[in-house]
C-alpha cells in the first residue's frame, strides 16, 4: 500500500512548508507598498517643483535701490544741489563702441550713480562697494581703466562719504593762477657801457 502525501497546513502541495509561502506572499506585499510609496512620494517632488516654477516665474515688485544705496543717492542729492544725479544706469548709456564685442564688454554693466552738468555732461561715476568688491579688485580695475579711456572717471567709496568728502572729490577745483613774476626793468646800451634804466 503506497503512502500518500500529507495535505493541509503541514505541508504545502508542492512539497515546500506553507509558512515559507506565506513569508513571501508578506514580502511581495511589502516590496509592492514601497513602490507605491516610492511612486506617490515622486509625484508630490514633481508637483512642489511645478509649484516653485510658477512662483520664480511670478514678477513681482522691488526696491529699485538698497538701503546703502538710498543713504547714498540722498547724500549725493543734497551735497551737489546744482548737479544732475543718475542711479543704477548701465554703462551701455554711457559709453558706445563700433564692434559687437566691445559693446558686450559693457553693455550688461551697471554704474551705481552717475554725476552729471545740468547739461547731462559725465562727471564721474560713483560706485558704493560693499564687501564683495575686496575679490573683484582686478574686475574692477579693468572696468574703471574702460571707463577712463572714455574720459569717464570712477570715485569708489566703501561707505556713505560726509558731504566735505563728496564736494572735495567731485567738484572741479578751480585753476591756480600762475605765480606772478616782477617785470624786468629794461636796459639801455650806450658806447660801451650798460646800465638799468630808471622806472
Amino acid at each position: 500500500m503506497t503512502a500518500r502525501p500529507l495535505r493541509g497546513k503541514r505541508q504545502h502541495a508542492a512539497g515546500t512548508p506553507w509558512w515559507s509561502s506565506k513569508r513571501r506572499l508578506a514580502s511581495n506585499m511589502n516590496l509592492a507598498i514601497l513602490l507605491i510609496a516610492l511612486v506617490i512620494a515622486a509625484a508630490v517632488a514633481l508637483q512642489a517643483k511645478k509649484a516653485r516654477r510658477r512662483g520664480d516665474d511670478a514678477v513681482k515688485p522691488r526696491a529699485p535701490l538698497t538701503n546703502r544705496e538710498q543713504a547714498m543717492y540722498h547724500r549725493l542729492r543734497s551735497t551737489l544741489p546744482e548737479h544732475i544725479i543718475l542711479a543704477q544706469v548701465s554703462l551701455g548709456a554711457l559709453l558706445t563702441a563700433q564692434s559687437h564685442a566691445a559693446r558686450n564688454r559693457f553693455n550688461q554693466k551697471i554704474a551705481d550713480f552717475v554725476v552729471c552738468t545740468p547739461a547731462f555732461d559725465v562727471i564721474a561715476v560713483i560706485e558704493l562697494d560693499d564687501s564683495s568688491h575686496k575679490t573683484r579688485r582686478d574686475r574692477d580695475a579693468a572696468r574703471d581703466a574702460m571707463l577712463a579711456r572714455a574720459g569717464i572717471r570712477t570715485i569708489r567709496y566703501p561707505h556713505t562719504p560726509d558731504a566735505d568728502t563728496l564736494r572735495r572729490d567731485i567738484t572741479p577745483r578751480p585753476p591756480q593762477p600762475a605765480p606772478s613774476r616782477q617785470p624786468e626793468r629794461p636796459t639801455e646800451r650806450r658806447a660801451g657801457t650798460e646800465r638799468t634804466a630808471a622806472t
